[in-house]
């Protein structure tokens, strides 16, 4: 393909992308939950909006033709993750990797060398991962259920969950193929970060969720902020409720890793 005719592709591209953003994403409002844990657009796009727009226009939009097969921050995510198998490895029973919004699955090809039985979720199917023969692969999570549903030793969602259409579901699908041992390891933009959107008055498409940390020290019964490889055993073993000191080596970024979704945790009111 020349250099114009991938220019021209791109262009299209963009085009298509702009026309769903302006009719789907750009007239909504970002607000914060009465929970006060999260800001979310207001109202909610309808999910099979965004079944379309995560099947089809997201990936040709923002990556076009480049396929990597690993980033920075697969790099970046495998060395902490590495640590935490390091210090739990005797609860890791299944030994069972689940990528939720893998993409390119960068992560994905790091774990299965070190063992672990690769489970991809990725709404556009596995066409964007290199060697996705080796990986068994679900459009969604509820699919996954049907079809599988062992419980998982590592729950991985790198820049995914702001995505969701209804956050309440996807909590109780996460309960589904989770145990109190599962390692939950979650990356998001802090939704209380000047630059965020929520922040800004403005949205951040297509993001429809804007977390604060306080939805995670919620919704996990033991939790981590971390930017940095932990460094003792006790980093998995402090209330949720607690004040937990964090810095970010990345600006608006909010990541942790959390075990134990909250049985208690109600402010939802229909998880159970």
């Amino acid at each position: 393909m020349s250099f114009l005719t991938r220019k021209f592709a791109s262009f299209l591209r963009q085009k298509a992308h702009q026309r769903f953003a302006d009719r789907v994403f750009n007239h909504r409002r970002v607000i914060e939950d009465e929970s006060g844990l999260f800001f979310r657009l207001d109202p909610l796009p309808k999910a099979d909006e965004l079944d379309q727009y995560y099947s089809s226009l997201y990936w040709q939009a923002f990556r076009g033709d480049k396929k990597p097969a690993m980033t920075n921050r697969d790099l970046l995510h495998f060395n902490l993750i590495r640590g935490y198998i390091t210090l739990f490895n005797e609860k890791l029973t299944n030994r069972i990797f689940l990528n939720f919004g893998a993409g390119h699955a960068g992560i994905s090809k790091l774990m299965r060398l070190t063992g672990f039985e690769v489970i991809n979720i990725e709404p556009s199917g596995d066409g964007d991962c290199l060697f996705s023969e080796k990986y068994s692969a679900y459009n969604s999570i509820r699919e996954y259920i049907e079809r599988d549903g062992r419980s998982v030793d590592i729950f991985y969602a790198s820049h995914s969950l702001e995505h969701v259409h209804d956050i309440e579901e996807t909590l109780i699908d996460f309960r589904k193929v989770s145990s109190m041992q599962t390692l939950f390891f979650i990356e998001v933009p802090d939704g209380m970060s000047p630059m965020n959107g929520a922040q800004l008055g403005k949205v951040d498409v297509p993001h429809t969720y804007y977390f604060k940390k306080a939805f995670f020290k919620s919704i996990f019964n033991n939790i981590d902020f971390l930017a940095s490889l932990p460094s003792g055993s006790e980093l998995l073993d402090r209330p949720a409720c607690g004040d937990i000191s964090y810095e970010s080596t990345d600006k608006g970024i909010i990541r942790c890793v959390g075990s134990g979704i909250n049985p208690e945790f109600k402010t939802y009111g229909q998880i159970s």
